[in-house]
C-alpha cells in the first residue's frame, strides 16, 4: 500500500514537471515570435517612403527613392503646385467646368464629389456674369517649396 501511494505522488509530481516544462516551452516561443516582430517593425519603419510623380495626362508613377536628387524632388512640387494653381485658375466662362473637372483629379476620390459641390456657385455666376479670369505665377512660388518638409 505504502509502495502504491509513493507511486501516485510520483506521478503527480512528474505531471507537474511535465506541464511546467511544457509552458517554458511556449514562453520561449512567445519571446522568439515577440523578437522577430520587433525586428520586422523595426525594418518596416526605417524604410524610405514611396514616393510618386504625376505627369501632364495626370498619370501616378512609382519613383525609387534612392536615386532621386532633392533637387529633382523640390521641382517635381513646385511643378505640381503651379499646374494645380493655373488649372484651378484660369478658365472663362465656357470651359469653367471643364476645368474644375481637370482640377480635380488633383484631389482624392473622397473628397472629389465635395469639391465639385463647393464650386457650382462659382461656376452659375461665372457663365451668368459670362466672366474669365486668368492666373500669373512669379517668384512667389519660391515661399511654397520653403514650407514643404522632404
Amino acid at each position: 500500500m505504502l509502495q502504491q501511494t509513493k507511486q501516485k505522488y510520483f506521478q503527480i509530481w512528474g505531471d507537474t514537471q511535465s506541464q511546467n516544462s511544457f509552458l517554458k516551452g511556449l514562453l520561449l516561443l512567445t519571446i522568439i515570435s515577440n523578437i522577430s516582430l520587433l525586428i520586422t517593425v523595426i525594418n518596416l519603419a526605417e524604410k524610405k517612403p514611396l514616393l510618386l510623380s504625376a505627369n501632364n495626362s495626370y498619370q501616378t508613377t512609382l519613383i525609387s527613392t534612392k536615386t532621386i536628387p532633392e533637387d529633382f524632388i523640390k521641382n517635381e512640387v513646385k511643378n505640381r503646385i503651379k499646374k494645380f494653381l493655373i488649372l484651378r485658375h484660369n478658365w472663362n466662362f465656357t470651359n469653367i467646368e471643364k476645368q474644375l473637372l481637370k482640377v480635380s483629379s488633383f484631389i482624392n476620390k473622397e473628397n472629389k464629389k465635395l469639391f465639385l459641390n463647393s464650386n457650382t456657385l462659382q461656376i452659375k455666376t461665372a457663365k451668368l456674369k459670362k466672366i474669365s479670369q486668368k492666373f500669373y505665377i512669379s517668384s512667389p512660388m519660391q515661399i511654397f517649396i520653403a514650407y514643404l518638409p522632404l
